[in-house]
């Protein structure tokens, strides 16, 4: 009786353990983390970088082979942050996946004025394109409504990912848009009731990137951040000045150590060349100053092809240009 109750106590313990730890592909470690270390059986703890460790499928065997359903933190870094060109036959990616806004949706907008630049970055690649960017999101709705949980999940080893917000990011987590980051860079959250009676636990903008990014990495894939496109705003012939989202993702990039293309110069440098007036009478914005017409996202596109594989250039990119793509050739001014 006494040995029954023992093992009813140690089965306790073992599903309190396990109950206690990360679930599948959660966070699990890195700076200002403070939660548990340990994941859910048949899961490790694996080390992306500083900021961020992920659970794994996986096992570990530090305890003798007596699993008591939880593991420790393992220390495995991961150097897939950056392409690296090791050899003259570099592997280019079989998919290229697309996470972000209206400006990249491929979906034909107002009567088919305007489309995002997502649309025609398979013209210039022999990669398969899975654009996931869809229209009026930002960051935290990408992430609630489960769009880059379906993203991720097709990802795999060697595949890059886009990674593009910023547009639809301000205006706060109470806005009735429901899509407004946390206010801040780091690990600050605010909780709401959104109008379905979902509770929400909303982070900030660069903590949105942060769990995109490292779980790209958990997959050995490889994000690009991107940053925002510009909108068709002029002061005295020049580009406004992008705001504080086009800054948040230039230091995510730099503090994970990954690339980021800034892709709203390189841009903003192309409209300012070819001027207001010919935006105006091309029809390159043809409803508003932020969502181009085919003719403009289709541009848009080659500078972002022209970036990986001329101005910021990427090696495994450059390799499944087709012709077209390697034909692109514009300023790197930005």
């Amino acid at each position: 009786m006494k040995f029954e109750n023992i093992g009813l106590v140690t089965l306790s313990l073992i599903g309190f353990v396990n109950a206690a730890c990360n679930s599948a592909w959660s966070q699990c470690g890195g700076k200002n983390f403070n939660g548990e270390t340990c994941c859910v059986s048949g899961y490790v703890c694996q080390y992306s970088n500083d900021w961020y460790s992920q659970c794994v499928p996986g096992s570990n065997n530090n305890n003798g082979g007596n699993n008591t359903g939880s593991t420790t933190t393992t220390t495995l870094p991961n150097n897939s942050a950056v392409p690296t060109n090791t050899n003259n036959n570099v592997q280019g990616p079989k998919q290229i996946f697309i996470a972000g806004d209206s400006t990249g949706d491929s979906t034909m907008a107002n009567s088919g004025k305007t489309v995002g630049w997502g649309k025609y970055l398979s013209n210039y690649v022999v990669s398969s394109v899975f654009n996931h960017a869809k229209s009026g999101r930002s960051a935290r709705s990408f992430w609630r409504e489960g769009r880059w949980t379906t993203l991720i999940n097709s990802v795999k080893e060697n595949d890059y990912v886009f990674i593009q917000f910023g547009h639809n990011d301000g205006g706060g987590p109470y806005h009735e848009k429901e899509r407004g980051c946390v206010d801040g860079t780091g690990n600050e959250t605010v909780t709401i009731t959104l109008s379905s009676g979902e509770i929400e636990v909303v982070h900030t903008f660069p903590w949105y990137l942060r769990q995109m990014v490292n779980q790209v990495l958990a997959k050995k894939a490889h994000p690009i951040l991107l940053t925002q496109t510009p909108r068709k705003i002029f002061n005295n012939g020049k580009i406004e000045t992008p705001g504080r989202f086009h800054t948040y993702t230039q230091n995510v990039a730099k503090e994970l150590g990954i690339p980021c293309i800034d892709i709203y110069n390189y841009i903003a440098r192309q409209y300012e060349n070819l001027g207001e007036s010919y935006l105006v009478n091309n029809g390159w914005f043809p409803v508003d100053y932020l969502h181009t017409s085919p003719t403009g996202a289709d541009f848009n596109a080659k500078l972002l092809v022209n970036a990986f594989s001329k101005c910021d250039k990427i090696p495994e990119l450059v390799a499944v240009l087709n012709d077209s793509g390697k034909a692109i050739n514009y300023s790197c001014a930005k």
